[in-house]
């Protein structure tokens, strides 16, 4: 993937890569991103369908959950709904 203007933050997506302004994970639905205020899922066109307070951190995906960590280590995991799930 090139670029013209990379942003600061990469992230895996189906076709590839592609870079965001905010920490973002990518599937072939969905995208999710930390704001540094909440924990976002939305659409492919860029509407939000869910959102849940969250500070600033890192988001991934691992298997069908998403994970998020924050800068003092605290790992949450969420559904693709955005629903704390427990384990």
């Amino acid at each position: 993937v090139v670029e013209t203007s990379p942003l600061p933050f990469l992230a895996a997506t189906p076709g590839g890569a592609a870079t965001f302004t905010l920490p973002t994970a990518v599937t072939r639905v969905d995208r999710f991103r930390l704001t540094g205020e909440a924990l976002q899922r939305l659409d492919a066109s860029g509407r939000v369908l869910a959102s849940v307070p969250h500070g600033p951190g890192r988001v991934g995906l691992v298997g069908a959950d998403v994970v998020t960590v924050a800068p003092g280590g605290a790992v949450r995991v969420f559904g693709t709904g955005l629903e704390p799930v427990r384990r």
